[in-house]
C-alpha cells in the first residue's frame, strides 16, 4: 500500500560538506585558542570539545589516528604516568588531555585537499592561545603590582596560584618559535602578521625583563639561530638578509642608539645578572642537579618522587617524570619525544617541503623541546606539553595525508597560508 509519497535519497554536495567542515573547524579552532589560554582544568574540557568537533567532522580519520605508533606510545605513557603520579607531587587529573591533544591535532591538520591551510591554522591557534595567556599574566600583574614587580613568583591570571617567573615565561615559548616563520613567510597578510608578531614579542620581552627571567631569551635565540642555519640550505640570500637585520639590531643595542641598551640595563633582569650571587648560564644550578641525578640514576627506577622530596625538582621534563613515575614512563616519554624530533628533522631536510612549512613546524617543536630541558613541565605548565602533543599530532596527520614526497613547493606554500 502506497501513501503516495516518494522518498528520494539525496547525497551531500561537496559545497555543503565544505560548509559543514568549516563550521566544525571554526568551533574547534575557537576551542583550541581557549585551550591554550585558560586554566588547565578548563582547558581539558575545551580540548574535549575541540576533539568532538573534529571527530564529528571527520569520523573516517579516527581509526587512522588511534593506530599511529606515536599516539599509542603517548597513550601508554599517559596511563602509566596517571597511575604512578596518584598521591604524589604531580597533578594526575589532566594526563588524559595529552593523547586527546594528539588526536585533535591529527584530525584537524588536513581536511579536503584544497583546504590544507587548516594545518597552519591549528599550529597558529596554539601559538595565539599561549601568547594570550602570557599576555593576560603580564597585564594582570602589572596592573596589580605596578611596573616594579615584587618578586619572581607571581599569580597566574586564571588560577591565581603562584607561578615562578620562568614558568610564566614558558607561555611565550610558542611565540618565540613562531618569530622566524612570521618573518620568513611571504604569503598573504605578511605585513600584518609581522606587525602582530612583533607587538606580541615586545610584550613578552618586557614581561620577562620585568620578572628577571632569562630562559625565554636563550630558547628564542637558539631557535632563531638553528632555523637561520637551516634556511641557508634553501634560500641563502634571504637567510643572509635576515642575518643582516639581526646584526643591525645587535649593533643598535650595543651602541645604545635610541637608548635601548640604557633602558635594558635598568631592568630587573639586568640587575639580577649584575648581582654577585647570580650564576652565569654555564654555572646554572640545574646542571649540578642533573649531574647529581645521573650519578644516582638507578636509585629512582621505581619513581615515587624521592629526588624531589630531598632536593626539589630536577628542572627537566624527562628527569622529573622519571623521578615521579619510574623507568617505564621515562622510556615511553623518550620514545615519543625522539619520534617528534625525527618528525621535525624529516620535514626540514626534505627538499620537497616548502620553506614556510619547515619553519612553522621546526620552530615550534624545537623551541618546546628546548624549553622542556629546563623546567618540570608536567607539574608547572602541563598545558605546554599538551600543546606540544597537539602540534606533533597535527604534523603527523599532515604528513600521513600528503606525504613528504608529495608536498611540492606550490602545495606547501598553500599549506603555509
Amino acid at each position: 500500500m502506497s501513501l503516495g509519497w516518494t522518498i528520494t535519497p539525496t547525497a551531500r554536495t561537496p559545497e555543503a560538506a565544505k560548509r559543514g567542515w568549516g563550521v566544525f573547524f571554526v568551533v574547534a579552532l575557537a576551542c583550541l585558542v581557549g585551550f591554550a589560554a585558560a586554566a588547565f582544568r578548563m582547558q581539558s574540557w575545551l580540548l574535549v570539545a575541540a576533539f568532538c568537533a573534529a571527530a564529528l567532522a571527520q569520523p573516517q580519520r579516527i581509526g587512522a589516528a588511534v593506530s599511529r605508533p606515536r599516539f599509542l606510545v603517548l597513550l601508554a605513557f599517559s596511563i602509566l604516568y596517571l597511575i604512578a603520579s596518584m598521591g604524589s607531587f604531580a597533578h594526575p587529573f589532566p594526563t588524559f588531555a595529552y593523547p586527546i591533544a594528539f588526536l585533535t591535532g591529527f584530525l584537524l591538520a588536513a581536511g579536503p585537499k584544497d583546504e590544507d591551510g587548516r594545518f597552519s591554522a591549528v599550529i597558529i591557534a596554539g601559538v595565539v592561545g599561549s601568547t594570550i595567556h602570557g599576555t593576560l599574566n603580564a597585564a594582570s600583574n602589572f596592573k596589580n603590582f605596578g611596573w616594579d614587580l615584587p618578586g619572581r613568583v607571581l599569580p597566574d591570571f586564571w588560577t591565581q596560584e603562584p607561578l615562578t617567573a620562568t614558568l610564566q615565561g614558558t607561555l611565550f615559548v610558542p611565540l618565540a618559535g613562531f618569530v622566524f616563520y612570521a618573518l620568513w613567510s611571504g604569503s598573504g597578510h605578511h605585513t600584518r602578521r609581522v606587525l602582530l608578531t612583533m607587538s606580541a614579542v615586545s610584550i613578552a620581552v618586557g614581561y620577562n625583563l620585568a620578572t628577571a627571567s632569562r630562559t625565554l631569551f636563550v630558547v628564542g635565540a637558539l631557535t632563531f639561530g638553528v632555523l637561520l642555519l637551516a634556511a641557508l640550505r634553501t634560500r641563502p640570500r634571504a637567510a643572509l638578509g635576515l642575518s643582516f637585520i639581526a646584526g643591525v639590531a645587535l649593533l643598535l643595542y650595543y651602541q645604545d642608539i635610541l637608548r635601548i641598551r640604557s633602558l635594558a640595563e635598568g631592568t630587573p633582569l639586568a640587575r639580577r645578572m649584575a648581582q654577585a650571587n647570580t650564576t652565569a648560564l654555564g654555572e646554572d644550578p640545574r646542571f649540578e642537579r642533573w649531574q647529581y641525578f645521573f650519578g644516582h640514576f638507578w636509585d629512582y627506577t621505581k619513581g615515587g618522587g624521592q629526588f624531589r622530596a630531598a632536593n626539589g625538582y630536577a628542572h627537566n621534563l624527562w628527569l622529573d617524570v622519571y623521578d615521579v613515575a619510574g623507568l617505564p614512563s621515562l622510556i615511553l616519554l623518550l620514545c615519543f619525544s625522539l619520534s617528534a624530533l625525527a618528525l621535525m628533522v624529516r620535514v626540514i631536510r626534505s627538499p620537497l617541503v616548502a620553506s614556510p612549512v619547515k619553519f612553522l613546524i621546526g620552530g615550534q617543536l624545537f623551541a618546546l623541546l628546548a624549553q622542556f630541558m629546563t623546567e618540570p613541565i608536567l607539574d608547572g605548565v602541563p598545558y605546554l606539553f599538551a600543546l606540544f602533543c597537539l602540534m606533533v599530532g597535527a604534523t603527523d596527520g599532515l604528513l600521513r595525508d600528503v606525504g613528504v614526497t608529495k608536498v611540492g613547493s606550490a602545495r606547501g606554500a598553500r599549506i603555509a597560508k
